[in-house]
């Protein structure tokens, strides 16, 4: 985070609405970490109300429960643990990125219904070769970090789940290099190679992500409270709103008030200093 917002924070710290005391604003490692005293639970709503006005591209800031420690992580697939939207890549090979490209941005501004968006873009698919399905799975990329932090996980024994509104069969390659427990994502309707333009199943939308996450959770036998999820546009925010710690990813303004960490940097490797910071993830 850039040091002149640092010092704003400090500077308009006030004991004021729960707000009780700021002490040990200190360097940490990449961070500057502070201790804040709450009076009461409006402290927590005035302390990520500041946080907000420094949700922007280059900052990492958030705010973590004293003594909070990870059970789980409920990753988004596009955008967040890869750097492509991979509905997009693939409409590429049937000549409608730029079609489907605008619909996904509205998409994840929440501006269109996600599951009628979704539709609307898979009908630009139809005739494509299933082919290219694992044509695309091979170029996908992860985000910065990612490696290292899904390594992370495994050596701490800390699962990893992947949440995604995209599709199988790239999922499966993307659980694989991360490692990961489980994954869910959608499923194209696919005749005699082909796709045919529609959906096969349940659409994995907002409330199917959020419920999968339970559903998990209650299996593992993981405390709700305990666990972190990381998402990037208007299709996670109820995942994020559930759990108990909600980490946005580069993630969209319709996501402001969803989250407690903003990584506006990019770098999963941030995530990890954040949560090793009082050894909480060690």
């Amino acid at each position: 985070m850039k040091t002149e917002n640092l010092w704003t924070i400090k500077s308009n710290f006030q004991p004021h609405g729960g707000l009780k005391e700021l002490s040990k604003f200190e360097k940490k490692g990449s961070f500057y970490s502070a201790n804040v005293l709450l009076s009461d639970i409006k402290g927590l709503s005035s302390l990520e109300e500041l946080c907000q006005e420094f949700h922007q591209e280059g900052n990492f800031i958030g705010i973590k429960p004293y003594g909070f420690q990870p059970q789980a992580f409920f990753f988004d697939m596009d955008g967040t643990c890869i750097k492509e939207e991979s509905l997009v890549e693939i409409a590429e090979c049937a000549g409608a990125k730029n079609k489907v490209e605008k619909i996904t941005e509205q998409a994840m501004a929440g501006k269109i219904d996600f599951s009628t968006s979704l539709r609307q873009r898979v009908k630009y698919l139809k005739g494509l070769d299933e082919k290219k399905l694992f044509e695309v799975s091979s170029k996908l990329k992860l985000e910065k970090g990612m490696d290292v932090f899904a390594k992370k996980c495994v050596s701490q024994n800390v699962p990893l789940y992947l949440i995604s509104g995209g599709f199988y069969p790239l999922i499966d390659v993307v659980g694989k290099k991360v490692q990961c427990k489980s994954y869910v994502a959608n499923r194209f309707e696919i005749n005699s190679g082909y796709l045919t333009g529609e959906l096969d199943g349940n659409i994995v939308d907002k409330e199917f992500k959020c419920q999968w996450m339970k559903d998990v959770c209650n299996k593992k036998g993981y405390d709700l409270s305990s666990v972190v999820a990381v998402g990037d546009g208007a299709n996670d925010k109820a995942m994020l709103d559930a759990a108990g710690l909600a980490v946005g990813f580069k993630s969209k303004n319709v996501l402001s008030k969803s989250i407690q960490v903003y990584n506006g940097v990019g770098d999963h490797n941030l995530l990890n200093d954040f949560l090793t910071q009082d050894n909480l993830f060690n």
